[in-house]
């Protein structure tokens, strides 16, 4: 199975100055896909021939997560998308937990509380459901260089500690 296509962003041609630097974590893990860079603060290490790196959060593929490597649920861990310039942010979409099946979705910890942090100095909570499938959360319209999703409370697994995201995605009006 393959999660939700979601429109694809373009590289802007050139950053712009952005309100607030974007906080750079010791030993956080990065990938570019699309022209754009996606941060974490955590990995877990491969295990059963899977890795958790944080591209798997843009990949499509429900077989695959990022999943943070930190000691207990993963509260304080935390996601960065990089825009490469400035854009309209319109809505947050994530696919909560491990999707690669039923069993792995109630195995593993999934987000109920999460903190947006926008560059332009916005910050919010929000609430996600502890359900599969894609969730959007509309945050009006945040101009933004970078956007950071940090969690702050789970939903516990039933067999790991381990807190994983599916899919992660940034809508913008341009």
């Amino acid at each position: 199975p393959k999660a939700p296509s979601v429109a694809r962003l373009k590289p802007a041609a050139a950053p712009q100055q952005e309100m607030l630097q974007r906080t750079r974590l010791d030993g956080e893990t990065c990938d570019t896909v699309g022209g754009l860079r996606y941060c974490v603060s955590s990995v877990l290490e491969p295990q059963y021939g899977f890795t958790y790196r944080p591209k798997n959060l843009v990949d499509t593929d429900l077989k695959t997560a990022w999943v943070e490597g930190k000691t207990g649920h993963g509260e304080g861990e935390s996601l960065v998308v990089e825009l490469n310039g400035q854009r309209t942010v319109t809505a947050i979409q994530v696919m909560n937990g491990y999707h690669k099946n039923e069993r792995l979705f109630l195995a593993n910890s999934r987000v109920h509380l999460a903190e947006l942090q926008f560059s332009n100095g916005d910050m919010r909570q929000i609430s996600l459901a502890d359900a599969p499938g894609l969730q959007t959360i509309d945050v009006g319209r945040q101009e933004a260089t970078w956007v950071r999703f940090t969690i702050r409370s789970v939903y516990a697994g039933d067999k790991y500690k381990d807190t994983a995201i599916t899919e992660f995605r940034v809508v913008t009006a341009n």
